[in-house]
């Protein structure tokens, strides 16, 4: 039963892949998707861009180059936010430090450093974070598909033979 359950996955991996290649979405602005975030959702300091996602979401970039990260990801095929929708934040800029605060998380960077467990960290009434901070309660994320094609679970305990 095990090598049959690996048998099924495999297959069924397989045919998802033919079936992706078959029909490739790779337009995802023809189902309203946007992956790039609204210019007034984001807050660029040096190498350091952030975009406010919502009042406890702030995605955190560094990039030596500059260039920054804008296609879809399994998290946010959509990060396009009407003027209107954008969340609600505020941006102050003293004594070397930037931070961006909104009505849940107050997040504080070190401009121009690298990201570390001094330079970026924020706050938020449920605690405290530091870049690299283990996060012993996450859920390792999340298994689907964002060509909307076979999205079947890898989890083996859920195929029943």
């Amino acid at each position: 039963p095990h090598n049959m359950k690996a048998l099924l996955l495999i297959a069924s991996v397989l045919l998802c892949g033919v079936a992706a290649y078959a029909a490739p979405l790779t337009d995802l602005a023809a189902f309203g998707y946007n992956p790039a975030a609204n210019p007034k959702a984001t807050v660029i300091v040096g190498n350091a861009r952030f975009t406010v996602l919502s009042d406890y979401v702030i995605r955190m970039e560094f990039s030596n180059t500059t260039a920054f990260e804008d296609r879809a990801t399994l998290m946010a095929v959509n990060r396009f936010a009407a003027d209107a929708d954008v969340p609600v934040f505020q941006t102050t800029n003293q004594n070397g430090k930037t931070v961006i605060t909104t009505s849940k998380v107050t997040l504080t960077y070190i401009n121009g450093q690298p990201f570390t467990p001094t330079s970026l960290t924020a706050t938020s009434p449920n605690g405290a974070w530091k870049f690299g901070d283990v996060d012993t309660k996450n859920l390792l994320g999340t298994i689907k598909s964002l060509d909307l094609l076979c999205t079947i679970s890898l989890n083996l305990s859920l195929i029943h033979i």
